[in-house]
């Protein structure tokens, strides 16, 4: 990713809708899986590290991402993550070192030549019993102009996502959607893509705020499907919840 978006991220991340949304789905989908003191958690592919700051009050969390420019804005902005430049498919750490681990838009990147050895990587330094979270953009039709700029080269359905996972050899113990109410809108844009290629390469945090307010709410909707334990059909990314078998 180049460092113009690492620098809009970390300016948004904090705030941006869909960041604190994004936060918020881990929490309810496997908030109730993992230690809620002491233990240690892992950021895998950080970025800015806005992403992890929901872990800080469980225990101490750490990131890892393959850009410098990703962890000098991690570093200055959340000084109390605990930071390495480290590629996902070697990661720097012993067997058996976390207690859970997320990985935001990860394998779905060109840095990642194959996702099943970066799956691999995060079952092996989990504890067992130990939980990933694993979010990743949904269906190629929705591919368009954002890809590019983030260099994200697959988008997976639920069903592919979770047999990564059991091939890295987890236990899936929940899969779903997410950000149903956006993919009208993703899929109205990736037509107009198709049909009129885009002067520039845009990144969707260029768009604005426009639609906050709403997307808040149909946000707090969906959260509400996802807390009674209900899965979502579809939608612009796809979550898989998995353990490292004890």
């Amino acid at each position: 990713m180049e460092s113009e978006e690492y620098r809009r991220i970390a300016i948004a991340e904090e705030q941006h809708w869909w960041y604190v949304a994004m936060r918020q789905a881990i929490e309810i989908l496997a908030g109730d899986l993992i230690p809620g003191d002491g233990g240690r958690f892992l950021d895998a592919g950080c970025g800015p590290g806005g992403n992890g700051i929901w872990m800080q009050p469980r225990g101490t969390v750490f990131g890892i991402d393959v850009m410098p420019d990703a962890i000098e804005f991690a570093s200055e902005n959340h000084p109390g993550l605990i930071l390495a430049q480290a590629s996902v498919d070697s990661l720097p750490f012993a067997d058996d070192s976390f207690d859970a681990l997320q990985s935001i838009t990860i394998i779905t990147h060109e840095a990642v030549p194959d996702p099943v050895r970066a799956l691999t990587e995060y079952r092996r330094v989990l504890k067992a019993g130990g939980v990933a979270v694993i979010i990743e953009p949904a269906f190629s039709v929705l591919r368009r102009e954002h890809d590019r700029v983030v260099h994200a080269v697959r988008r997976y359905r639920r069903s592919s996502l979770q047999s990564l996972a059991v091939q890295a050899g987890f236990e899936v113990t929940r899969s779903t959607y997410v950000y149903s109410f956006l993919y009208p809108v993703a899929f109205a844009l990736a037509v107009l893509d198709r049909v009129k290629r885009p002067s520039r390469d845009k990144s969707d945090l260029e768009r604005g705020e426009s639609g906050t307010t709403i997307f808040n709410k149909l946000a707090r909707s969906e959260q509400k499907w996802m807390r009674a334990g209900r899965n979502i059909p579809f939608g612009v990314s796809v979550a898989v919840v998995a353990r490292k078998p004890a």
